[in-house]
Parts: structure tokens; sequence; C-alpha cells
């Protein structure tokens, strides 16, 4: 068949006559019953048909589209107006959509679906569990803030500041946010500038994401899957940051870069990763990969390539700025996410769903008690099971500075007996003549971080 050019086509009324075109059309379309278009189709008007609607083909309308039948499109679809169907719609390509969309039946997608420039997952559920990351918008802050960090501290739970070199920050929970739709953010306050930057000085705020969490990606496979992380992050520092995913043993890595155009301004990102089909990645209980916002890297650490797999232990591009280099600079993240695919909307979840998911890898808590004797023994249960069997500390001060210490009198750290398993703790100690008749008020900390 040949090509098609034309400004209207109008069958006429009460024929029923249907619309065949090979190749493609163009200008206002009508159709009282079916529509088959074998090629490109093209509607710079409306489109409307009445009965099924099959096109092998793309199809691009930049008016409205109306269809009462089925519709089935192979190729990609791409409405500029509104678009109302009464029945099925499946599109096997790339769909997009600047107006309205209202599908009476069901809708299929086996491509990727776009809406008001934000894309929507075509698999699965949008709103259970796509986030890998825990306490992305950074709600849970256990341990409290912490400040002069000088080597690798978790901070907020879940998230670590790996530190070398001679900057120091302080490290809160803060609410400072991009929205409303968030309440706090994770603040990096630098205390002490780091202004001539050795090979070996790092700045990174890491999560160390477990191995049963990230093997849905299938990376070190020949089916390795794309995926995305997108956040908010303001700074006080503009200018080139890097964003990274590294595997434990430092084999694999990749680092994207970012920009932050304007000083203390909320800003959203998105970047995309490709699936790496080498290398190994574990599966289980242990750290399957770090996801990494670079604040300082030196040489040793920063000569990744861009967008790039590569068996080196870097964090970052050439191009990362020093946000380290004032005390003056500030940053401020939240809203985390890392998921298959492009990326979504936030995932936001209930604060106990997030409590409980770091509860898996620390937890802290207190007990009371009158000792009669010598001998101290306790023990309790987790709120949370835990990743692996924690370390347990105990201690008499709530600020927990010295572990081992029970009571102001016995300061020794020396005679516990600890024990614990992922469900439980206990301990016993002889207090010796220290013990015998006095109160304890204690606090315990469980950690099983990565």
């Amino acid at each position: 068949m040949s090509k098609i050019e034309v400004t209207e086509i109008i069958p006429s009324e009460g024929t029923n006559t249907d619309l065949s075109l090979d190749g493609k059309g163009s200008g206002k379309v009508a159709v009282q019953d079916a529509m088959t278009v074998a090629g490109k189709a093209e509607f710079d008007s409306d489109v409307c048909v009445s009965g099924n609607s099959i096109l092998v083909g793309n199809l691009t309308v930049g008016g409205t589209t109306t269809i009462g039948g089925a519709t089935s499109i192979a190729g990609a679809l791409s409405v500029g107006g509104a678009t109302n169907l009464a029945s099925t719609l499946t599109v096997t390509g790339k769909a997009e959509f600047d107006d309205d969309v209202c599908v009476s039946g069901d809708s299929v997608l086996i491509g990727s679906l776009t809406a008001s420039g934000q894309a929507y997952p075509t698999a699965g559920s949008l709103w259970s569990g796509r986030n890998m990351v825990i306490n992305g918008e950074m709600k849970i802050n256990e341990r409290g803030t912490q400040t002069g960090i000088s080597s690798n501290t978790y901070t907020l739970d879940r998230w670590q500041l790996q530190a070398a070199g001679a900057g120091r920050c302080t490290i809160s929970q803060s609410t400072e946010v991009p929205n409303n739709n968030f309440v706090v953010s994770a603040k990096i306050d630098v205390t002490t500038a780091d202004t001539s930057i050795g090979a070996t000085d790092l700045q990174v705020f890491t999560q160390r994401l477990e191995g049963t969490t990230i093997s849905r990606l299938g990376l070190g496979t020949a089916s390795a899957k794309a995926f995305s992380v997108s956040f908010w992050v303001r700074s006080t520092k503009t200018g080139t940051f890097c964003v990274s995913i590294r595997n434990p043993s430092g084999t694999r890595s990749i680092a994207s870069e970012y920009t932050i155009s304007s000083s203390n301004t909320w800003e959203h990102k998105k970047i995309n990763f490709a699936g790496d089909t080498s290398g190994t990645y574990n599966t289980n209980t242990s750290e399957g990969f770090g996801l990494n916002f670079v604040l300082l890297a030196g040489t040793d650490y920063d000569d990744k390539t861009a967008d790039t797999w590569e068996s080196n232990t870097d964090f970052s591009t050439a191009n990362q700025v020093n946000a380290f280099d004032s005390t003056s600079n500030e940053f401020y993240i939240t809203g985390v996410q890392l998921e298959v695919g492009e990326s979504t909307p936030f995932e936001h979840e209930l604060l106990t769903e997030t409590l409980q998911k770091c509860m898996r890898y620390y937890e802290q808590g207190n007990f009371a008690m009158r000792v009669s004797g010598t001998i101290v023994r306790t023990g309790q249960a987790f709120t949370g099971r835990k990743r692996a069997a924690p370390t347990v500390n105990v201690y008499y001060s709530s600020d927990k500075t010295t572990a081992g210490v029970i009571n102001v009198s016995n300061t020794s750290s020396t005679g516990w007996g600890e024990g614990s398993n992922t469900n439980f703790w206990n301990m016993e100690k002889n207090t010796g003549s220290n013990g015998d008749g006095v109160d304890y008020n204690c606090f315990w900390t469980a950690e099983s971080e990565l």
C-alpha cells in the first residue's frame, strides 16, 4: 500500500466503513467502526474511533483521543490532549500523555509510563517495598547527634559517615525540609575544615544495603537490572557532587555526577545506573553494596569515570567538590530512594515500619533491678530480630560513654559474661561487695550493622 496524507478523513455516516492505513495518517479522523494502522499514525487534531483500534506501529495524536472499543498498540503511544477509552488499552511500547487519561476498561502497559514528567513502574505495585533504602526520610535517629566525627561513625539509623583526614563535622536530625511531604532531614555541619586534602582523605555519607535486599537487581549476572537513586539535597557548597555504588570488597564500583546549582536551596535529583553484569555481589545477610553520597575525596578515591562500572576502590570522579573547605558549609539530605528501573515518587511509610526495619541493625533500651548478693544476672528479648548476633554493651549512664560499667562504685569492666543471638541478650557480672543491695538503672545497645 502507498502512503496516504490527508487533511480530514470522515467515512460516510451510517456506512460503518473501516479505516485501514499502511502508512501515515495526518489530520482529523472520525471512524464509526474499527481502525487498523500497520505503520506510523500521526494526527494533528482529534481522533475518534467508535470501534476497536489496532495499531502495529507508533501513534502520535496532537488533540483529543476518544476510542469506544479496545485499543492495542504494539509501538509507542504519545498523546498531546486528553485520552478517553471506553474499553481496554494495551501498549507494548512507551506511553506518554500530556493531559488527562481515562480508561474505562483494563490498562496494560508492557513498556514505560511517564505522566507529567514523572516515570511510574509498569510491573509490580507502585506502593509496596520498592525503596531499598531504609530510613531514607531520616525519621529514625536512635543514637542522637554525633559530634566531632573523625572516623567511620554511625549517625542517623542505617547511615554512616566514612571519615578520614582533618575534616570534622556534626551530624544531626534537622527540621529543614524541602516541602511538606517531609518532616526531617539529615544535617552535616562542618566544624573543622579540610582545606589541604590528603590522598586518603574522605568524607562520604553511606548506607550499606544488605545482600538480601539488593538481590532483586541481579548484579553480577547477565540479567542485571538497571536501577535509580533519587533524593532531595541542599548544600552551602555548589558544583559537582558524586553518588556512587561500591561492593564491599571494593572490586566493583560506579559513580555518577550531579550538580548543585544554588547555594542553600533544596534541589531534587534523579540518577540512573546501568546494571552491572560483572563482579560479585553478596545476596545473603551480609553487605550487598554501599550507597555513597560523596562530600570530599582525596586522590586515592577520585579517579572514577562517570557512569561506568569499574574494578577499583574509588568513590568519585575528579570533578567532586570539597564540601569540607569551610566551617560555614552545611549539607542536608532527605527522601533518598533506590529502586529497580527509573525513579518514582518517594515511598513514604509509617514511622513504626521504618523503626522496625532499623531495629534489625541497631536497638537500644534500658533495665532496672536491685541486686541481692554479689552477682548481676539479667537478659532481655529484642524488640526487633537482628540481622546477626549483635554486639551488646551495657552502660550505667544514659550518655553511653563507657561500656561495661553498671554502677558508680564498680568502675571495672572486667568479669562480664555476655551472650546474645538474633532474638535476645543476657549478661552476668560479679559485682563484689559493691553490688549487694544496689539498685541498678542501666542502659544497653545492640548493634548488628553491616
